[in-house]
């Protein structure tokens, strides 16, 4: 238990910190004023101190007696005329009394507020400071784990990972960075990474030979939000950022589903799975889907070419027959899995509309990204050493549709990173750091 030994009781006298300059200010004030005030009656008081000086230029030797009834205790004529030279000094230096008093009112005036001013400015820094404290201490309480895995040797560490632990992670040559890398082309501060409002965040530091974040240079400070599975280059050392909670996406392509098209140019149809072209039906909707992938370059095409061959085509048409078939029985969602070459393919049928895939997901795996951390995780991914996770989802409603998620977890040169934008939340949008429209289409 904490005790708090600053607390008052009750019986104790309550004095607020910010009224001690006041009642400061009011005890000068009138100890002063008082002086003041006594002097003033000194001077023009008619039988003060003149009366008092005029007695003492009595003429040493004389004898003092009391006046009788016939004889008036009457001053020497010289004395006389010293009280009143006296009263005339006295009355013209109570001149100054008034201005003297006005002085000390503002001199008084201005200190009190001098000090309420800058208590005031001494409370609200506090105050501001430990707002700051407390938004750090949040931030540092909510920082998922995170690291810097070596792809090259620029570490020259066993592990080859570096920790990412504290709010704000600085990157260098220089031996008092957070993350030091003694290599010559590095600069003393190179980069940093800061995590900050619920995401991190990577900044070039003006580095003499910049930094690249998946094969784009960064400007000098600007902050560039990072995503597992981001590739950043610092100075030509290669590194993967990754958090380990989350999905290994790096420079990763949004598509959507791609549905089925009629005979009518803008058609589509919701394939018969009873019928005899039904699996043929199939291979035609990816076949479609897979020509978004050619014409986003030749990487994407080589990648189609290799992984989708007619063979895994037909494979996967199969399954997608037997999932939906049994998705129409019973209402829910079936998977069935394939493995080639490494990579996992997982294909799934949607019980629901595409419209309503997010909250679908979200309310059955928390997300459609924890679904495929999932599959990542499971068995087959590991028992089989595979480094790739092909996922293709059909669907029947409103159209007969397909879309497809690639997910690389190894060290393959310019991997392919795909994501079925459609499955996607809003906040597994904003883990990924992706810009939407305001229809929701990627920026």
């Amino acid at each position: 238990m904490k005790i708090r030994r600053n607390l008052r009781t009750s019986a104790e006298p309550a004095c607020p910190g910010r009224a001690w300059p006041i009642l400061f200010a009011l005890l000068l004030w009138l100890s002063f004023g008082q002086m003041l005030n006594v002097h003033a009656a000194a001077f023009n008081g008619a039988g003060g101190w003149s009366s008092m000086n005029a007695q003492r230029h009595i003429t040493k030797g004389s004898v003092l007696s009391m006046p009788g009834p016939a004889q008036a205790a009457t001053p020497a004529p010289a004395d006389r005329q010293a009280a009143q030279n006296n009263r005339h000094v006295l009355s013209t230096g109570g001149r100054y009394v008034q201005p003297l008093l006005l002085l000390a009112a503002v001199v008084l005036f201005i200190i009190l507020v001098s000090a309420v001013i800058r208590h005031r400015f001494s409370a609200r820094r506090r105050k501001r400071d430990g707002r700051a404290a407390d938004a750090r201490a949040a931030a540092a309480a909510q920082q998922p784990e995170a690291h810097l895995k070596d792809l090259g040797d620029a570490l020259a560490r066993q592990t080859g990972t570096a920790q990412i632990t504290k709010t704000k992670t600085t990157i260098g040559r220089d031996p008092r960075n957070d993350i030091v890398i003694k290599k010559p082309t590095i600069s003393g501060l190179h980069a940093t990474i800061e995590y900050r409002h619920l995401a991190f965040y990577l900044e070039d530091q003006r580095s003499t030979n910049g930094t690249r974040l998946n094969n784009q240079k960064l400007q000098p400070n600007m902050s560039v939000r990072l995503k597992s599975g981001d590739r950043i280059q610092l100075a030509g050392y290669a590194f993967m950022f990754v958090i380990p909670a989350q999905i290994p996406f790096g420079d990763t392509v949004m598509l959507g589903m791609t549905p089925l098209e009629g005979p009518e140019p803008g058609s589509t149809i919701v394939l018969d799975l009873d019928g005899g072209d039904g699996q043929q039906g199939l291979i035609g909707c990816l076949q479609n889907h897979l020509l978004q992938l050619y014409a986003l370059g030749p990487k994407y095409r080589e990648f189609a070419g290799s992984h989708f061959s007619f063979e895994m085509q037909s494979a996967i048409a199969e399954k997608a027959h037997d999932c939906l078939t049994r998705t129409m029985a019973d209402g829910r969602q079936h998977h069935e899995s394939l493995i080639a070459h490494r990579a996992l393919y997982v294909v799934s049928s949607l019980p629901v509309t595409i419209g309503r895939a997010p909250e679908w997901y979200g309310a059955q795996y928390g997300g459609f990204t924890r679904l495929v951390m999932q599959w990542l995780r499971s068995e087959p991914f590991q028992n089989n050493q595979c480094d790739l996770l092909c996922a293709v989802t059909f669907g029947q409603d409103p159209a007969t549709w397909v879309s497809l998620t690639i997910v690389p977890t190894g060290q393959r040169p310019d991997p392919v990173e795909i994501m079925s934008v459609d499955f996607l939340n809003a906040s597994e949008k904003a883990t990924l750091a992706l810009d939407f429209d305001r229809h929701g289409r990627v920026v």
